[in-house]
């Protein structure tokens, strides 16, 4: 028997690859859709990047303190690309311009420049 529900999963695949085009989204801080996800994976990763709609500064300090990115994080590959995922949502709440509630691109000045890397 499976431990993995069709209806939670949204049916996709179990391989554990985040593709590039999943990732640059998370990056750039833009809406990812239900539709491209092709894995689990890419699920979280979806799943992590709702941090970008955070309207509430108290939101904010709940989700850091009962840990939810990285218990989420924590079910992943541990891979660079997630470490820098990691970093990346963490400097960003981080980030004082965050709290204020500015626009993403605004929010994302706040990052430190990042290397490419290839998801594989």
């Amino acid at each position: 028997m499976s431990l993995r529900n069709p209806v939670i999963t949204l049916g996709l695949g179990a391989d554990t690859l985040v593709r590039e085009e999943i990732s640059r989204l998370l990056f750039e801080g833009r809406t990812m859709s239900y539709a491209n996800l092709k894995t689990i994976n890419e699920l979280k990763v979806l799943q992590m990047s709702w941090v970008f709609d955070i309207n509430f500064r108290s939101t904010l300090e709940i989700l850091k303190e009962r840990n939810d990115i990285g218990k989420l994080a924590a079910t992943m590959p541990d891979t660079p690309r997630l470490q820098e995922a990691l970093d990346f949502i963490n400097d960003l709440t981080e980030c004082p311009l965050f709290h204020s509630m500015i626009t993403i691109e605004v929010v994302l000045k706040c990052q430190r420049p990042r290397p490419h890397h290839r998801v594989g």
